[in-house]
């Protein structure tokens, strides 16, 4: 009945990326990063493990503006073993990770600074990752695949 009553009034919703059959690609996900903004989303990329931060890369696009932020810190499950082996021993790993996608968005000001601060923070967009390096995030709420990346593949910085 409410279905119905929502096709009513005109009320829709948005697909939910997460529920389709195939992972967006890296590379779509961030090209499209204001309209995936806050939304659980599936997507296929290579997780690198560095020292001081975790994050998604694909080789194929954007000469690493692509990279994203990656926080396990909603993540319930079990980090399977397969993915703890392959980063321990290469870094990185093929994974298809599900979660809630953040974009690039307005800072949060605190109203309180003086206007000088507000206004030189006025375009600013939120950043993630380590020392803020990194304009989107994914907070990870499964892990669906974990493959091991070819040597073949290009390393993050190596282009």
């Amino acid at each position: 009945m409410a279905s119905v009553c929502g096709v009513c009034f005109g009320v829709t919703q948005k697909p939910n990326p997460a529920n389709n059959t195939k992972p967006l690609t890296l590379c779509e996900l961030v090209a499209q990063a204001e309209h995936y903004d806050r939304q659980t989303i599936s997507v296929r990329a290579i997780v690198a493990v560095g020292a001081e931060q975790i994050f998604l890369y694909d080789p194929e696009c954007r000469q690493g503006k692509d990279w994203t932020d990656v926080d396990f810190s909603k993540f319930k499950g079990r980090v399977p073993g397969k993915l703890k082996k392959l980063t321990k021993r290469d870094r990185r790993a093929f994974v298809v990770f599900e979660g809630i996608f953040y974009g690039p968005e307005p800072v949060q000001v605190d109203p309180k600074l003086p206007n000088w601060i507000k206004e030189a923070f006025k375009d600013s967009k939120q950043r993630y990752g380590h020392m803020n390096s990194l304009d989107t995030m994914i907070e990870v709420t499964a892990i669906k695949e974990v493959e091991e990346v070819p040597v073949s593949t290009l390393a993050p910085g190596n282009r």
